[in-house]
């Protein structure tokens, strides 16, 4: 996963969020972190990782459509020629044409759809103002006509807001309208940036996908293990190469930062890393290293 945007910089401070509340709340597009940074840390990460890579994401911890140069690391990415490249996007900027211009590079596009109707999408996703969903159908359709990729909708269903009959039935026609390849159907997991931000049953999501009269599929449930072993040999590849938090590794990955944390717990148990303080922070490094 690639971060192109300070934690929590968005156009959207959506209630269910796993990464907070947005503490910088824009539509603006700007190079908010520097694009050659984060182009020369993915080829050195492609380098040295001797794993398997799926896909290339950019996604993080914020809104990444909203860096100006995210179609520089869309290019740079397919360049290296590894793994499909995947835009993980709310969506609202392809309001943009010069998002829509870039985002056209990518392998596989997921924006978010939670409410075909303003007065839930709104409470939902508390968004900069002038931001519709109806606005944002016509976008993504424009956009469609010219993307040759994977054209996957998010839908987060969080109950009480966009679970009821009235909501999936409105859905259900802004989907048919986009005609997605799929829908990832998802309710609140993680700890929410609201509390009140509650999750939907497995029985009702799956009801819900059926009536969307669109192809979906559900969340796979994970092991019991804090995390896969790829995940685990990737947090390792990084602290390899310097001491880390856990938010710098959930930042670079993309991830919540609590299921870092479980990863680096297990890591610890196993004695294979260790804790390091410097100025009251936490950092993690190999136990075999030798930077004290």
């Amino acid at each position: 996963g690639l971060d192109l945007v300070p934690h929590k910089t968005c156009c959207y401070d959506c209630i269910y969020c796993q990464q907070g509340r947005t503490t910088r709340k824009t539509f603006e597009l700007a190079e908010w972190v520097c694009v050659e940074d984060v182009v020369e840390e993915m080829r050195d990460f492609v380098r040295q990782y001797r794993g398997r890579i799926d896909v290339i994401t950019l996604a993080g911890s914020g809104e990444p459509c909203l860096n100006s140069g995210f179609g520089r690391v869309i290019r740079a990415a397919k360049d290296l020629g590894v793994a499909p490249v995947c835009v993980l996007t709310n969506g609202a900027p392809f309001l943009h044409r010069s998002v829509r211009d870039a985002a056209v590079e990518a392998d596989i596009v997921i924006p978010t759809l939670t409410s075909a109707r303003r007065r839930t999408f709104k409470a939902l996703h508390r968004p900069v103002e002038g931001i519709l969903p109806e606005v944002l159908i016509s976008a993504w359709l424009e956009f469609k006509r010219r993307f040759r990729g994977r054209f996957i909708v998010e839908v987060m269903v969080v109950a009480g807001y966009n679970d009821s009959d009235e909501e999936v039935e409105a859905l259900r026609g802004a989907l048919q309208t986009l005609e997605p390849d799929e829908v990832q159907l998802n309710t609140v997991r993680r700890p929410p940036s609201e509390e009140f931000a509650k999750a939907v049953g497995q029985q009702r999501l799956q009801q819900i996908g059926r009536a969307l009269g669109v192809p979906f599929s559900l969340p796979k449930r994970r092991g019991r293990g804090a995390g896969r072993s790829d995940e685990v040999e990737v947090v390792l590849g990084i602290l390899k190469r310097r001491p880390c938090s856990a938010a710098e590794i959930a930042q670079t990955l993309a991830v919540p930062t609590n299921h870092i944390l479980k990863i680096l717990l297990d890591l610890q148990e196993q004695g294979r890393v260790k804790v390091k303080r410097v100025g009251g922070q936490v950092f993690y490094t190999l136990e075999d290293s030798k930077d004290e």
